[in-house]
């Protein structure tokens, strides 16, 4: 983790974004999908549940949570990116 890794005792900011493949749904792979899903929804909780002792402890810091209007309006070639 980066507390130990980088030697500091906080952390300040997390940032959870993600990643899209541009793919009507019949060309999209289950590979694809696992992996926006997994990154995008999945990776969020992981990290968000990782940091939040760190920042509960220092009664500071900020998660940034970045989402799309891609998930509101939908797109036909983001299909695995719209589902989240």
């Amino acid at each position: 983790m980066a507390i130990e890794k980088f030697g500091s005792n906080t952390i300040d900011i997390l940032v959870n974004n993600g990643v899209a493949f541009n793919r009507k749904l019949i060309d999209t792979s289950e590979e694809e999908w696992d992996q926006t899903i997994n990154s995008n929804l999945k990776g969020a909780f992981i990290f968000t549940k990782a940091v939040l002792p760190y920042m509960i402890s220092k009664k500071s810091g900020v998660i940034l949570n970045v989402s799309s209007g891609a998930g509101r309006a939908g797109f036909s070639s983001l299909s695995a990116y719209c589902a989240k």
